[in-house]
């Protein structure tokens, strides 16, 4: 299990750019900037401002309810192309230990 948050995600930002980014030109010259940003309290809006997008530092949505939320725990696998990997919300995971002790109280 993973905790997800707007820190996190800024945290993890430089390494996973580079994994996916490396070789291309195009979108490598971000990578000095990104680098040059303080991890501790850089925003999702600093992210954004230099990439052009927020796509990397939005708020990831619960694979349960499919709605953005700040915090997430990711369960499963570790995250990657093929895994079997979800985030899950706050409210979502109420639901689901709710479940579980309805359904174990029986």
């Amino acid at each position: 299990m993973k905790l997800i948050t707007e820190r996190s995600q800024i945290r993890d930002l430089v390494a996973a750019w580079g994994k996916a980014y490396g070789r291309n030109p195009n979108v490598n010259k971000f990578a000095k900037s990104l680098s040059m940003l303080d991890p501790e309290t850089a925003t999702a809006a600093d992210v954004a401002a230099i990439i052009g997008s927020d796509a990397w530092s939005r708020p990831e949505k619960c694979h349960e309810c499919g709605l953005p939320a700040n915090i997430l725990i990711l369960v499963g696998e570790e995250l990657d192309y093929e895994s079997s990997t979800a985030r899950l919300c706050l409210p979502c995971l109420e639901k689901a230990l709710a479940l579980m002790v309805i359904n174990t109280a029986l």
